[in-house]
C-alpha cells in the first residue's frame, strides 16, 4: 500500500489543509500546506502501512527526535508528527523551504566550483552530525537538498526520516527515483549501510552540482535500473572523463578525491563528510578547468590524504552483481524484504512526547575504520621546483649509461694512467742521472788543481 495522493483542499489531522502535491515516491508523498494560521508548511504522508508495523513507527518516531537535534541551520526540523485518522497515515510537518532544492537550481545551469565547495561544508556539518548521533540520511539527493542561490553556503537538507519508510516498504516509485544516488551496500542483501553509504551519496551530488548531470550514464532522464546496477557495481570511470562525456571541463586533479569517495568497499571511503568536503573544496577554483593543477590550501593537504587513482580499483575486486530478484527485479520489491525476527538497525525509541529527551550520557559514536594510506606531499612552495630538479638529477646519475658515455669515461681512465706513469719515469730518470754524475760542488773541487810553489821568492815584508 502506498502513500496517499489527496487533492487539494484535503484536510490532515483537522488542522493541516492541502494545497498542492511537490512530490511523490510510492511510500512517501509531499504535499505544500497551511495551518489554521495560513502558515505555509511541508506535509509529509506516509504510506498506511508504514502505521501498521511497530518497528517501521519506533525508526520513524527516533528519526524525527534525533533530526531535531541537529543544527537547524542546517537541517530542516519536525515541527509535528502524527498519525491521521480519515486516511490511517502517519504524517510528519515541517517549514516550507522557499528557496530552490539543488535538482532546480541544476535545471538552470551548473553551479561554479566555489559554490559547490560552500555547499559541501554546510553539508558537511549536518552529515558529521547525525553520523555522530547514529542517524545517516540514507537518501541524499538533489530533490532534498536545499540552497541559496545568493549564498550557496546556506544550505537545509531534508528527510533524514522517510529514508527509513522506504526501505521498510519499497516500491517502484521510490526505487528509481532513489537508485541514481544509492551506494552499492544499500542494494546487496545482507550488507549493513552506515555513515559510509552518506559519502558515497555527497559525491555524486557534488559531480551533479558541478556538472548539471548525473555521473551514472545509465541514469540520463528516465532510469535504466539494470544498467545502473551494473554501472554500480562494475569499474568506476574517472570523474574528469565522464565529466567531458557531458561537455563539462573538470580537471583529472579532482579524480582521485572522487574515486576515493565512490569506492566499492565503505572502508576506502573518506571517514566523515568534511573530509571529502575538505579535499574538494580545497582545490582551487581553477581546477575545474582543464589541465589545471593541484593547489590545495594548507589546512586541507593537513586534514585529508589523497586517494589512490581511478583504475587502483580493478573489475576483478569489484563487488559481484546483485543475484536476480534483488535490485533489479522492482515488482514485487526492489529491496530484500525486511524481516522482524532480524534485529532492527537502531535501537527502539520511546515513542514522541515530553519523555523523550536527550540522554544525560553522550550518544556512541560510529566507530573509526582504520585505513592504509600514503601520505599527502607538502604544499607546493616557491622552492619546490629547485626541489624537484635536485631530485631528478640525481635519478639520472644512477641510471645505465650509454656506449658512448663508457667509452668516455675509458679514455679518460687511461689518459690518467699515463700522465701518472710519465710523470713517475720522469722522476725515475732523473734521480738515476743525478746518482751517476758528482755534484756541482765535488767536481769543482776535485778539478782545481793546488798552486805549485814560485821559484822567486816572495819579496820582504816592509
Amino acid at each position: 500500500m502506498t502513500a496517499p495522493n489527496l487533492a487539494p483542499g484535503s484536510v490532515i489531522a483537522g488542522r493541516f489543509s492541502v494545497r498542492a502535491l511537490l512530490g511523490y515516491g510510492g511510500a512517501t508523498a509531499t504535499f505544500r500546506a497551511a495551518t489554521a494560521q495560513a502558515r505555509d508548511v511541508a506535509l509529509k504522508l506516509y504510506a498506511p502501512a508504514i502505521g501498521q508495523r511497530p518497528d517501521a513507527m519506533q525508526h520513524l518516531q527516533r528519526y524525527v527526535a534525533e533530526t531535531n537535534r541537529l543544527p537547524q541551520e542546517f537541517a530542516a526540523h519536525i515541527l509535528e508528527a502524527g498519525y491521521d485518522q480519515a486516511t490511517a497515515a502517519p504524517f510528519t510537518v515541517t517549514d516550507m523551504i522557499h528557496v530552490p532544492s539543488l535538482a532546480e537550481l541544476a535545471r538552470r545551469r551548473p553551479m561554479g566550483f566555489e559554490e559547490v565547495g560552500s555547499m559541501l561544508r554546510s553539508l558537511a556539518a549536518v552529515l558529521d552530525a547525525a553520523h555522530a548521533r547514529e542517524v545517516p540520511h540514507h537518501g541524499l539527493k538533489p530533490t532534498n537538498l536545499f540552497i541559496d542561490p545568493g549564498a550557496p553556503g546556506n544550505v537545509k537538507v531534508t528527510d533524514f526520516g522517510p529514508s527509513v519508510a522506504r526501505s521498510l516498504l519499497p516500491t517502484p516509485d521510490g526505487y528509481v527515483q532513489s537508485a541514481p544516488w544509492l551506494a552499492p551496500e544499500q542494494v546487496q542483501p545482507g550488507v549493513p549501510a552506515g555513515a559510509a553509504a552518506d559519502i558515497f551519496s555527497a559525491a555524486l551530488v557534488a559531480f551533479f552540482a558541478l556538472t548539471g548531470r548525473s555521473y551514472w550514464r545509465s541514469c540520463q532522464g528516465q532510469v535504466d535500473v539494470p544498467g545502473w546496477q551494473r554501472e554500480l557495481m562494475g569499474p568506476r570511470l574517472a570523474a574528469s572523463a565522464r565529466a567531458a562525456e557531458l561537455g563539462v571541463p573538470l580537471s583529472p586533479a579532482l579524480d582521485a578525491a572522487f574515486a576515493r569517495a565512490l569506492a566499492h568497499d565503505p572502508r576506502e571511503r573518506f571517514r566523515s563528510a568534511s573530509e571529502l568536503a575538505a579535499m574538494l573544496s580545497g582545490f582551487s577554483a581553477a581546477a575545474i578547468e582543464v589541465g589545471s593543477t593541484l593547489a590545495l590550501s594548507p589546512s586541507a593537504s593537513e586534514a585529508v590524504v589523497p586517494a589512490p587513482p581511478p583504475h587502483a580499483v580493478p573489475a576483478v575486486g569489484a563487488p559481484a552483481p546483485l543475484p536476480p530478484g534483488d535490485a533489479t527485479q522492482l515488482a514485487p520489491s526492489p529491496f530484500a524484504p525486511f524481516s522482524p525476527a532480524a534485529p532492527p538497525p537502531h535501537a527502539p525509541s520511546p515513542p514522541l512526547g515530553p519523555a523523550l529527551q536527550p540522554s544525560a550520557s553522550p550518544h556512541p559514536t560510529l566507530p573509526d575504520v582504520t585505513i592504509t594510506e600514503a601520505p599527502l606531499p607538502p604544499p607546493e612552495s616557491p622552492m619546490a621546483p629547485a626541489r624537484a630538479a635536485g631530485t631528478a638529477l640525481t635519478a639520472v646519475s644512477h641510471s645505465p649509461r650509454s656506449p658512448w658515455g663508457k667509452a668516455a669515461s675509458l679514455a679518460v681512465g687511461i689518459a690518467a694512467v699515463l700522465l701518472v706513469g710519465g710523470t713517475a719515469a720522469a722522476w725515475y730518470v732523473l734521480d738515476r742521472k743525478d746518482q751517476a754524475q758528482p755534484s756541482p760542488s765535488a767536481s769543482t773541487s776535485a778539478s782545481v788543481v793546488p798552486p805549485v810553489p814560485s821559484a822567486v821568492p816572495a819579496p820582504p815584508e816592509p
